[in-house]
């Protein structure tokens, strides 16, 4: 029900697993029903609800790094597991709506182009 997302998140390296949410903003607050609205989608009407109510993914942990002598870093403190995320080689593409943020507080991530490389370090 996400090809938007999903599109940029099979750019992502092979055997990267990240946590975080999907949201969707509307008049510049997080709308938990149109999240609903998308979820619930037939595949046939993914398409035109991602146009209609576009989503971001907001990145806040990263459990499986692509590097293969680092691998599963669940075990590894929070504050390492930032900076090997934010450290990730963004190649999803300039205009992709995904966002990585440390928390709920920081600053919404609408627009965010923070996986490109011209923005990895606004995060």
């Amino acid at each position: 029900m996400w090809p938007d997302l999903a599109a940029a998140g099979m750019r992502l390296e092979p055997g990267t697993v990240l946590d975080g949410e999907v949201v969707i903003w509307r008049q510049g607050r997080c709308d938990f029903a149109a999240v609903q609205s998308r979820a619930a989608s037939t595949p046939a009407r993914a398409r035109n609800l991602a146009a209609a109510l576009p989503a971001t993914y907001a990145v806040w942990d990263v459990l499986h790094h692509p590097d293969p002598g680092l691998g599963d870093v669940r075990p590894r403190p929070y504050t390492e597991r930032r900076r090997l995320l934010l450290d990730l080689p963004p190649k999803t593409p300039r205009r992709s709506r995904w966002c990585r943020r440390p928390t709920t507080t920081t600053p919404r991530c609408r627009g965010s182009r923070t996986w490109s490389r011209k923005a990895s370090r606004e995060s």
